[in-house]
This record gives C-alpha cells, structure tokens and sequence, in this order.
C-alpha cells in the first residue's frame, strides 16, 4: 500500500550520529546495526514510507483505522482548527483534550474550570509553528511534511495503556503501564512513583527480563509480579488482532491502546521511533534483545 518516500535523508546522518552519542554515550553502527536503539536510528534515515508519514498525523490515523479494521477505535474529535485558526470559547466543553495532530506528546487536558483560553491558545499556536521533524535534535522524518492542525477531542478517564511493539507485523512484546499511589509519597516525584510498566508477551505472560527505564526501583519486579494480572482485560487478544492488522505495512510499529474504568478500548496512536530509540533499559543486554526481534 504504501512506498518508501524520495526525501534524501542520507545528509542527515551525520547529525543522527551525532545525537545518538550524545544522548546513549556510544557510537551508533548505522551499518550493520544490532541493537534496537540503531535499528531505529537506521530506520529513520532509510525507511520514511508514505504509509509512517500518513499514520503519524493524528487525524489522518482515523481514516487508516476504519480502512482497516472497519471501525473507528479513536476518541472522537469534536473541532478542527488550522493552525492559525482561534478557538471560541463555546466550542469547548467542561472537559476534553486539547491536541496538535503532527507530533507526540503536545496535549492540554482540561478537567477543571481552572482553563484560561488564551495561554491554551498560545501553546497550541506555538507547537503548530514547529516542525517536529526536527524538535530537540530528534530527527524523526515522518512528521516532516504534515501540516500542522490542532483539535479538541473528548476527554477519557483513562484506566490503563497498551503499546504493542509490532516487529515485522507481529506482536512480539506489549508494555502494560498504569499509575497508582502504593509507594510511599515524598521519595520520588509524583509521576515517577506511580507509574508502573510491565512487559508482557503476546499471551499476557509477563517478562520480568525485560525491564525498562535506568531507574527502575528495587522492589518493582516483586510489585509488578503481584498486581500486573490486575490489569489484564478480556479484550487483549482482540487488541493483539488489531494492531498486527495496522502494523501489516509497517518493519516496526508501536501500536497504542488505552481503555477506561468501563473496559472500553480506544486507539491512541501508532509510534514508529518510540522515545526517538533511545529508551534507556535497565539492561543493555535488553536493547540487543529488542534489536534481535526486527529484521530490517
């Protein structure tokens, strides 16, 4: 369906070497890569196909949902702006999300009367003038060429998320991540000791090999042994089915759900340079192993 764009991105490498060294502390082997952190270095410059640049815009992604899977599985938008459009104030409801459809991570949330339209305007001004391509040194050439837009989606009360990585069109792994308040207040700031992330297989096995983060704490596999199961829905397989459906097109996808206290499943977005590949594992050998489940 989709094909590998013309961009010549090969004048980038340097720069992409560059930020891998600064960011990892080692030299990345752009030629015969190993670890997963290269192999999406080497992706990024060498595999940006018509389908990551569709997909990667948000509005877009509903349209690629419906095609294929018959039906829309993302919140529903309830207004599109262009980018220098202004927002009125009674197309705003008491909650809903505020988000810009040509990067990651540029959302306002409002669940309070405590919203002052205009530093919201600002902000979403502000992120519709960058290209993200190009944010904070990171390369990611599939949100090079959308423009850019922001929208107001309905508000979820999210209870947990799914990201699946899809090596090569299958699920190989899923990280399983939910907050609570179990650890004592005061050691580690707010959302860093209530976030919790399990690994799990494509049978809701959990992988405790497979930790993520530097600073994971002591006790977290004990804690992550105990409550994961808690978390687990009986629509996983079905989450499984669909996101191999959208990963079909695709060497690598993170494919990610979240659902609510009420068990209903919502796609959020699919991710083709998660954390631009330089996740920090707890083991490298974790990063090998990753790199090992995808074939370029």
């Amino acid at each position: 369906m989709f094909v590998n764009s013309k961009n010549n991105l090969n004048i980038y490498t340097p720069l992409v070497l560059k930020r891998y060294k600064e960011v990892m502390g080692y030299d990345c082997n752009l030629e015969n890569p190993m670890y997963f952190s290269e192999k999406i270095q080497w992706l990024k410059l060498y595999d940006v196909t018509t389908g990551k640049k569709y997909c990667s815009d948000k509005l877009n992604l509903r349209k690629y949902c419906k095609e294929k899977l018959n039906i829309d599985l993302c919140p529903k938008i309830l207004k599109v702006y262009n980018k220098n459009e202004k927002m009125d104030i009674k197309d705003i409801p008491e909650k809903c999300v505020f988000k810009c459809n040509h990067g990651s991570n540029w959302n306002i949330i409002k669940d309070s009367d405590n919203f002052n339209i205009e530093e919201v305007q600002d902000k979403l001004s502000n992120w519709c003038n960058i290209n993200y391509a190009f944010y904070n040194n990171n390369y990611e050439f599939q949100y090079k060429d959308i423009i850019p837009k922001y929208y107001i989606e309905e508000f979820i009360d999210i209870f947990c998320e799914y990201k699946f990585y899809c090596f090569n069109g299958k699920v190989k792994l899923c990280q399983v991540i939910w907050y609570d308040d179990q650890f004592e207040r005061g050691i580690l700031p707010l959302k860093e000791w209530c976030r919790h992330d399990a690994i799990v297989n494509q049978n809701y096995d959990l992988m405790l090999k497979y930790l993520f983060f530097v600073g994971t704490r002591q006790h977290e596999p004990e804690y992550l042994s105990k409550n994961y199961k808690l978390y687990y829905t009986d629509d996983y397989k079905t989450m499984v089915n669909y996101a191999e459906k959208l990963a079909a097109d695709f060497k690598f996808v993170r494919v990610d759900f979240y659902r609510n206290n009420k068990d209903k499943i919502y796609l959020s977005e699919m991710t083709f340079t998660p954390s631009n590949g330089f996740t920090r594992f707890k083991r490298i050998s974790t990063d090998y192993e990753f790199g090992q489940l995808l074939t370029l």
